[in-house]
């Protein structure tokens, strides 16, 4: 039989009968609970789940949800599990756990009854080594001060509201049915944020060679008037890695992303044409970027009236 002892460092979270009991069962255990994957797959078992709250509000939470490291200071636990085990036992059960935990709440610290609990999962056995998390909250996870009895919060109780950090997926649990509380990226976590408040995510911020960590939304492309001794045209410009290697005139690659220029002449169809992408200049622009500047070539159909950049990510399971 498999031991697991806790070690908390609060008199109200006990293993033994208190003087003014309270037994919580939480867990992933009815129809719509289980714990699955960004990609839909139900968690393996020995997933770390923990139970506890933040001292921070849930939108900050959710702009540092990427670094684990950083949320870790700010996040109070209660107790922790791992998927597929319940009470202690492990049943190889993907996707569900439980757990039951006693709480003396005639001694809960000032304040606590009043926090609202989260359920914070990853799909590995501890937060340094995952690559996904979840956070998953209900306004009914509260601990009531001085009440006896038992409660029971299941992760089947959380509405979208309550879904801190992950999403509702769309594959049903073959374990036990229903829908399930998928775990969101880190990485794409981290595309997502915004460290320096500039409206700018991460993702971008680093395709551009811009500073996350202070606002520089002037680095960002821009479509710029080009005037020649006999026309005048609209052009685009945008700073880059150099080194990559361009595919057209319009699509440029590096190791880490794909740079795609489309252009339009009315806004709802778009296209990538190399021969409206020529490369009019190029000019260093330090730490390893250049600035280029995008206009239509003699070959071009059209002048383009629009221009717009799509930025991909390449991983190693493509962009």
């Amino acid at each position: 039989m498999k031991t697991i002892s806790y070690c908390v460092a609060a008199a109200w979270l006990t293993t033994l009968a208190p003087a003014a009991p309270l037994t919580i069962t939480w867990g992933a255990q009815g129809r719509g609970a289980a714990l699955a994957s960004s990609s839909g797959q139900e968690l393996p078992p020995g997933c770390l789940v923990r139970l506890g709250f933040f001292h921070q509000s849930l939108n900050l939470i959710q702009e540092a949800a990427w670094d684990p490291a950083a949320l870790e200071s700010h996040f109070t636990e209660l107790a922790r599990a791992e998927t597929g085990e319940f009470d202690g036992s492990q049943f190889g059960i993907p996707g569900g756990f439980a757990q039951t935990i006693m709480v003396d709440t005639a001694a809960l610290p000032t304040g606590l009854s009043q926090r609202t609990l989260c359920v914070w999962a990853f799909n590995a056995s501890t937060a340094s080594t995952a690559t996904e998390t979840g956070i998953f909250t209900c306004p009914g996870w509260q601990i009531p001060r001085g009440q006896a009895g038992g409660l029971i919060w299941d992760l089947n109780q959380v509405e979208p509201t309550g879904i801190v950090v992950g999403a509702s997926s769309p594959t049903q649990s073959p374990t036990l049915g229903g829908q399930m509380n998928q775990l969101a990226s880190m990485a794409g976590l981290l595309d997502s944020s915004d460290g320096d408040g500039d409206g700018i995510e991460h993702l971008l911020e680093e395709a551009f060679g811009m500073n996350d960590a202070v606002p520089d939304a002037e680095m960002m492309p821009a479509v710029v008037v080009l005037e020649d001794t006999d026309r005048t045209q609209p052009g685009y410009r945008y700073r880059r890695p150099l080194g990559g290697s361009s595919v057209n005139g319009a699509v440029y690659v590096t190791g880490s992303f794909r740079y795609s220029v489309e252009v339009s002449d009315d806004l709802q169809s778009w296209r990538t044409e190399a021969a409206a992408c020529v490369v009019l200049e190029s000019e260093p622009s330090g730490e390893g970027f250049e600035i280029v500047t995008l206009c239509a070539g003699p070959e071009a159909t059209t002048i383009p009236e629009f221009y717009r950049l799509k930025v991909e990510r390449i991983t190693d399971s493509g962009t």
